[in-house]
Order: structure tokens, then C-alpha cells, then sequence
């Protein structure tokens, strides 16, 4: 995902996403979904949505300031169910992981990728929620991850729940294989 779609301006940093993928085997991008303006998402998803190595949409909370609980949040998760492709959303909030549970409840079809295994680091209430939903899964890519934590969560989840990710370039590939 461009940082410049999550930080600044979404519609540009999703065509240069797009862009950088166009053609090349090996990577994928996601594009960006901002809570606080669903037309421009609309629009986004309508030009980009199915484009070459576009494997499905991110959501920031706490870059875009919304929780995962506010209402916003469940408004653009209705847009991005209809679309159809997986969406990988970064937890904030109090209240995020019983947000999350009515999202993947609502929306049981949709493949929803809890980025972090938790709200920055992997947490066990991710855990109870890949375990007891169809449609959740982890992705364990964090740089502030406990070990002792990291090994509950895995211990917790069902394997076919947890995704490898790297963060890169954030993050070094190495690091997070480590881990």
C-alpha cells in the first residue's frame, strides 16, 4: 500500500500502487480505504478495484482517526463487502475487537485480515477472534512483537488463519521471519 494513500491523499497513492504493480509478477498491492470519505473510496475501488496485482483493500484506523467501533468504519465496510476482496484493517480503539467481531459477523463472506495480529503488535483477543469466526485472519508483521506473545497467538489460532507478512520496506523481512 502507498504510505502517501494512507497519509495524505488516497485517489493519488492508489494509481501510483497500482502503477508500481502493473506487470510485475511477484507483487501485490492493496489499496487504500479511507472511513471518512466513501465516494472517493467508491471511486478508487470503481477504477483500481480489479486491476492487475491488486489483492485487496487496507484500512488504517488511527491514520485515517477513526476507530474500528465508529460508525464510519461499519458504513465502509459494507462498501468494501459488496466489492468483495479481502480487506486487511489496522485496529484502534477501545471497544476494537468486539467492533471487528460485528463486522466479520455482518460481513461473513468477506476475508477480513487483522493487520498486526492486534491493534500494532499481536494480541490474544485477535486470536479468540480468528478462532471463532469464518473470515478472520493474522498477519504477524510487527516490529514492537513479544515473543511470549507471538508464541500464545499462534498456539491460539487455527493454522490456516495466520498470514506471513513482512511490513517491507518498514520493516526488515528478516526481522519479522525471526520472530
Amino acid at each position: 500500500s502507498s504510505i502517501e494513500a494512507i497519509a495524505s491523499h488516497a485517489p493519488t497513492g492508489n494509481a501510483a500502487a497500482v502503477r508500481d504493480v502493473a506487470g510485475e509478477g511477484r507483487l501485490r498491492a492493496y489499496l487504500v480505504a479511507d472511513p471518512r470519505d466513501l465516494p472517493g473510496t467508491r471511486r478508487d475501488l470503481a477504477r483500481h478495484g480489479d486491476a492487475p496485482g491488486v489483492a485487496g483493500v487496507k484500512v488504517h484506523a488511527q491514520w485515517s482517526g477513526t476507530v474500528t467501533a465508529d460508525p464510519s468504519m461499519a458504513a465502509l465496510f459494507d462498501l468494501l463487502a459488496a466489492h468483495g476482496r479481502p480487506v486487511k484493517i489496522h485496529n484502534d480503539g477501545d471497544g476494537w475487537e468486539a467492533a471487528l467481531r460485528a463486522l466479520a459477523d455482518r460481513h461473513s463472506r468477506l476475508p477480513i485480515i487483522v493487520a498486526h495480529a492486534g491493534p500494532g503488535t499481536p494480541s490474544m483477543a485477535s486470536a479468540r477472534l480468528a478462532a471463532s469466526t469464518a473470515n478472520v485472519h493474522l498477519e504477524l508483521a510487527s516490529s514492537f512483537a513479544s515473543l511470549p506473545e507471538v508464541r500464545a497467538v499462534i498456539a491460539a489460532t487455527p493454522p490456516d488463519r495466520l498470514l506471513f507478512g513482512t511490513d517491507a520496506p518498514l520493516l526488515e523481512p528478516a526481522f519479522v521471519l525471526g520472530t
